[in-house]
Parts: structure tokens; C-alpha cells; sequence
């Protein structure tokens, strides 16, 4: 009955996440080989392992938290197990027989209250101002925000993703045949409130964000327009405001798999041994971002600049930059036509 809230103790980090994954849950429940009750393992508990460079081929014992939340059957209270639920935002409660085994799960639900996704109060710039220059020709016709993924353009995808938090202001950074992305939004039900950023020149993937610093906004998303993130931004803003950072990154855990024996070599190209198709794991800048105004007023007015170089330039300044991983698949990159066309075609079966 609880099967898909189980992991056991010896699968690896990367194998916790694909089950999250597959069953689209924020924490799971870790057990032995007699599936008796040991503790939990939290999406937050992967992410801060990745931020401390634990590989996700490590097994979860050294990372799940062992001393969590539950109930035994004979002595549980609802009122304290709702409490719990409402204030200190754990997803469920486990309770457990003398055995430590799972007999029920109690989540918000029990109690006819639906887990609502709550409110963000930061505006989003969408960056769409680029040349598309990965989806030609099709963009020597329309602009990459407006070519059509599913029925749909991308940049209606990437505003209906941040819709589900009830942000209503974007700001929309354009240069590349602004007057189609105009004529766009005019068409519109105006639900939301969309503004310009307009490029008389190409300012790179950070430099019109400059223009930002006459308007009274303290803080806000970043999102390229050809990037689409499946993840909760509430933990976004969460884990930016914790650790009171002036730059947070969104940063996708990826693999990469060498198909062929790699050769470590010493000194005086001495081969020390041969690792037969070596798979490494790095976080992929995922093209999103939160700033705030201290490290807005680090770009240079009316210049190209990138945010590469705006990172760079944060870190040399010793502001705080941090990075927020997600899982791989939660990470959309719309950039390519290849992709768009496979997009495409699944939505049509």
C-alpha cells in the first residue's frame, strides 16, 4: 500500500531521486530489508548532500535523516500530527506498528485540507531578446519566445509555469523582432501585467536588466526564454532567502557517461590505470536565476554583458552566490529545434 513512499537503505542518492521522480514526491520513507521503519529522506536532504559534494552514486544512509517525525499506532494525535503538518511543513506523517512497520501515512489531506501551492511576491523577467540562433530558420521568421511548443509558444509556457504561484507581474527583456513579441501579448487575455525591457542593441543575456535599477524592485526571478523549470519555487525562494544570498542559481544535476576507457596519467606521462567508461556528475547552469538589487547595480548601463560575467563579478565583489540543484528532468532546455520537434511529437500521440 505505502510501496511508492519506500526506499531502502542501500540505493544510491541518483536512485532516491528517480523515485521521488517517479512518484512525484518530496520526501520519502527509508527502510531495511524487513521494511522496518529507519527515517526519511527529504528533497532538501539530497540538495544540501549535492551542495556539499556528495557524489549521487553515495548510498542514502550517509545522507536520510534518522531521527524524524512519527507516530506509533496506540499513541498518535491527531491534533499534534495536524499541527505538526500545518506549522512546521513536514508532507506527511508516518505511524508505525511495534514492529516500526508503516500502517498509515497522514498527510493534510486526512483532514480535508488540500497542500496549496502558496504565493510568490517577486515579479519575473523573461530574457527574450536573443537572436535564436540554435533554432534557424525558424527564427529567421518568428522570434524563439513565440515559436510553438505543443500548441502553445514557449514564453506562454514558461509565464503559466509561474502563473501556479499567482505572480502576476512579468517583464519581458526583447530586441530580436520585439514588434511580433508586442503584438503577441496585445493579443492576450490580460490576466497578468507584462512589461518591456527594450534592447536598442543586443545587451548580451544579463545587460538590459540594468534598466531595472529605476524601477522600485528589490528582488526578482530571471528566466531565459528558452528555458522551462519543473520545480517548486517556493523551495527556490526558500533556500534563497536562508542563506541570504544576493545571487541564487538554479542548477540541474546532470550526468555525463565517457563511452570509452579514460586514461589517468602521472608525471612524466606515465599511465597510471585505464577507468573503463567513467561517468561523471556536475550541476548544470539551468538558465534561472534570483537577484537581488545589490547585484543588480553590478551591471554595467547600456553595455553587453553576461551572467556569466555577472557571477564572476559577484564573487569577486564577495557577494553571496549560491546554487539550487534540481533534478535533471526537472530542467526543459527549448533552446534547440531537435528538441522542440521531439516535444512536439510526444504531445501529439
Amino acid at each position: 500500500m505505502f510501496e511508492n513512499y519506500k526506499v531502502y537503505k542501500n540505493k544510491t542518492i541518483e536512485q532516491a531521486m528517480q523515485i521521488q521522480k517517479k512518484n512525484s514526491l518530496k520526501c520519502l520513507i527509508v527502510v531495511d530489508f524487513k521494511d522496518r521503519f529507519l527515517g526519511t529522506l527529504s528533497d532538501g536532504d539530497i540538495r544540501n548532500a549535492i551542495l556539499k559534494k556528495i557524489k549521487i552514486s553515495e548510498k542514502i544512509n550517509k545522507i536520510f535523516n534518522k531521527t524524524p517525525y512519527f507516530f506509533y499506532e496506540k499513541n498518535y494525535d491527531l491534533r499534534n500530527i495536524k499541527k505538526s503538518l500545518l506549522n512546521q511543513s513536514y508532507p506527511y506523517v508516518p505511524i508505525l506498528n511495534k514492529e516500526k512497520k508503516i500502517i498509515n501515512i497522514i498527510d493534510l489531506n486526512f483532514f480535508g485540507k488540500k497542500d496549496e501551492i502558496k504565493k510568490i511576491n517577486l515579479p519575473v523577467v523573461i530574457m527574450a531578446g536573443g537572436y535564436g540562433t540554435r533554432l534557424r530558420p525558424s527564427t529567421n521568421i518568428l522570434p524563439k519566445p513565440l515559436i510553438p511548443l505543443q500548441g502553445k509558444a514557449i514564453i506562454q509556457h514558461i509565464i503559466d509555469e509561474f502563473k501556479l504561484y499567482s505572480i502576476k507581474k512579468f517583464i519581458v527583456s526583447i530586441n530580436y523582432k520585439s514588434i511580433l513579441v508586442k503584438a503577441f501579448f496585445s493579443q492576450l487575455k490580460h490576466t497578468v501585467s507584462v512589461s518591456f525591457l527594450n534592447e536598442r542593441k543586443p545587451l548580451g543575456t544579463a545587460g538590459s536588466l540594468s534598466f531595472l535599477l529605476k524601477k522600485k524592485i528589490n528582488e526578482f526571478i530571471v528566466i531565459n526564454c528558452d528555458t522551462i523549470i519543473k520545480t517548486d519555487f517556493n523551495e527556490f525562494v526558500k533556500f534563497h532567502k536562508i542563506f541570504k544570498n544576493d545571487i541564487s542559481v538554479v542548477s540541474a544535476v546532470s550526468n555525463l557517461e565517457i563511452p570509452y576507457g579514460v586514461c589517468e596519467v602521472g608525471k612524466n606521462r606515465k599511465l597510471k590505470k585505464i577507468k573503463e567508461k567513467p561517468k561523471f556528475s556536475f550541476l548544470a547552469n539551468a538558465g534561472c536565476y534570483i537577484i537581488n538589487k545589490k547585484a543588480l547595480r553590478l551591471i554595467p548601463k547600456n553595455k553587453h554583458f553576461d551572467f556569466n560575467e555577472l557571477i564572476s563579478r559577484a564573487i569577486k565583489k564577495k557577494l553571496k552566490v549560491g546554487a539550487y540543484p534540481i533534478d535533471r528532468s526537472d530542467w526543459i532546455d527549448v533552446g534547440s529545434f531537435e528538441y522542440i520537434n521531439q516535444l512536439n511529437n510526444l504531445g501529439a500521440k
